[in-house]
Parts: structure tokens; sequence; C-alpha cells
């Protein structure tokens, strides 16, 4: 059977007909965007080649063609310390508000402020699971791996549904250590050695074991320019909001300790 023939548009002007092997190698060389117009007999009319299952892989813009599954230990350790940071807003903002609404309901003694805070804590602690769970299920990533251009996806490429999202990120709260750190002096015993554990599974066998288990795909792309800038202000605004967070924890200490 004759290879299908096909034809392309490019400045304006009509090309072909080549073979479909062909015209994946063209629109992959020249790096031709998603758009490019196409057109086969069995076409009804001219179709962006971005539409067509067999050239999806040859118009993917250059960033996605950067995308490696070899493992980036640091870039994947950066990145989760990247979200944790930032998990940490709407964290401690609600754990504020909830403070504060239970002191005007009921004024917070200085002898119960401590067990009222470890309360609290420990209602919202789930929040950032819940949080990370939903980014993955909803927007198929999270800010830390947006920031440093990897990726979660299902074997086939898609993005994870909710229940593998909830599964892989109570694995990494559970088998990567952050579950166990929030205990006092051990947690960091706990967390180092997880850590280390983690690590030889992900030099060892190129995926680190909740992402074997689950048989997802971790990816990492390019880190360009555009990204830097990103990484260099999400540092600068943690910085900012770590140190306004210091400063509100002080005062509150400070009050508590005055407080008759």
């Amino acid at each position: 059977m004759p290879d299908k023939q096909w034809y392309y548009a490019l400045d304006n002007k009509q090309l072909g007909p080549v073979g479909e092997a062909e015209l994946s190698r063209i629109l992959s060389e020249q790096e031709l965007p998603p758009t490019t117009l196409v057109w086969a007999e069995h076409l009804e009319r001219w179709t962006a080649a971005g539409e067509i299952a067999q050239f999806e892989r040859s118009v993917a813009s250059a960033d996605e063609r950067s995308f490696t599954e070899a493992p980036k230990p640091w870039h994947r350790l950066l990145a989760r310390m990247t979200d944790n940071s930032i998990y940490s807003i709407p964290y401690v903002l609600m754990a504020v508000v909830l403070f504060l609404t239970l002191n005007a309901i009921h004024p917070i003694e200085k002898e119960t402020a401590a067990l009222a805070i470890v309360l609290i804590v420990t209602v919202l602690a789930p929040m950032p699971y819940i949080l990370e769970s939903v980014l993955l299920a909803v927007a198929g990533n999270t800010p830390g791996k947006v920031l440093f251009n990897s990726r979660v996806l299902t074997q086939s490429g898609e993005k994870l549904s909710i229940l593998q999202a909830l599964q892989r990120t109570g694995a990494v709260w559970i088998r990567g250590g952050q579950l166990i750190s929030c205990v006092p002096v051990v947690g960091f015993l706990g967390l180092l050695g997880l850590g280390v554990y983690q690590y030889t599974q992900l030099v060892t066998y190129g995926a680190v074991s909740w992402d074997r288990n689950q048989s997802l795909v971790y990816q990492h792309g390019r880190i360009d320019s555009a990204r830097v800038g990103g990484l260099v202000a999400a540092a600068f605004g943690l910085f900012i909001w770590y140190g306004l967070l210091s400063f509100f924890v002080l005062m509150l200490v400070k009050d508590l300790g005055t407080a008759k």
C-alpha cells in the first residue's frame, strides 16, 4: 500500500506532496508550530498539524521536546522545598484567622494559648496534603514543579486523577519523610534517613518508590530565562513572607507574655 501523501502550508505557500514520515521529519526539524496547516485526501479541510495524532509529537514546542525522564535529584528537592514554602502561606493565614476568631468568640488565656495553637495546627495539618492533590488533579502540576519545569504524568501522558494524586501525595508525605519531620528532634533524623533511601531509589531505578508503585512518570524540562526570573521572584517573595511571619510570631509571643 503506497504511503499516504501529505501537503503542508509554509510562508503562505502550499508544499508537497510528501510521505507521512517525511512530513513528520520536516515538522520536527524545522520546529514548525502546531498551527501549521496540513492536508491529505482523507481530510475534508486543511487541518492544524497539532490536531492530527501522528504529528502531535513532531510539532511539539522546543520546551516540550526538552522533557526527559533522566533523574535530577536536586531539581526535585528544590521543587519540593518551594512547594512546601508556598503551601505554608495559606496554611499560616488560615491558622491566624482561626486563632483570632476563637479569641474573639472566647478570649484565649495565656495559660491555654499554647494548647489552642497546637489544636489549630493539628486541625489544619491535612491542608497542604489536600491542596497538592487538588493541584495535581486539576491543574496537572504544583507551583514548585512549574518553576523548575518538572511534571508528573501517567504512563499515557495524562495528568493524574484525583485518586492518583491523593495516593501519590500521601506516599510523598509518609515515605518521603514529611510526616515524620513534624516530630521534634527525631523528625529530622527520620527525614534524613528516608531522604537518603529515596535518593538511592532514584539514582538506581530512575524513579522514587511512590512513582514506581503507581507507574507514574516524572519528567524534567529545560529551565529557561523566564523560569530563572520566576525562581528569583519566588525566592524574594518567600523571603519577605518568612520575614513577616517571624515578625508576627514575635508580636504574638510578646502579647501573650504581657497578657494578664
